[in-house]
């Protein structure tokens, strides 16, 4: 299943690569506008425009009362999400712990318990 986002197209910031800045809820995101331009719709054409977003890209236009309809939907269904945690009938997601860094590997690894030297290394 895919969200597609509605957010408005506040900026054009390449015409030549598709890209434009995206108001979705109070937050800016660049997209690639690529699948809603053709000859009669030039990138330009989006400025001002209603989309929905889906991973970085504006997937279809859409009018203002559709994004407010959906915008509303949305925010009514994360409010329900919360209420529904609260009363424990759905598990919170857990925090994603960090990963360790790695550290850098500085030199090349022992052989038969005696460091190893740029002659055993493989031809």
């Amino acid at each position: 299943m895919c969200l597609g986002i509605p957010g408005q197209i506040v900026a054009i910031v390449d015409a030549q690569r598709q890209l434009a800045t995206v108001d979705v809820g109070g937050v800016w995101r660049t997209i690639n506008v690529a699948f809603i331009v053709d000859d009669a719709h030039p990138v330009h054409s989006c400025l001002g425009q209603w989309v929905l977003v889906h991973i970085g890209f504006a997937m279809s236009r859409i009018d203002a009362q559709e994004a407010e309809r959906t915008l509303a939907l949305l925010t009514e269904l994360g409010e329900a999400q919360a209420e529904m945690a609260a009363m424990g009938e759905i598990p919170e997601i857990p925090e994603i712990p960090e990963i360790p860094e790695i550290p850098e590997v500085t030199a090349m690894a022992a052989i038969d318990g005696k460091p190893a030297t740029d002659n055993d290394r493989p031809a």
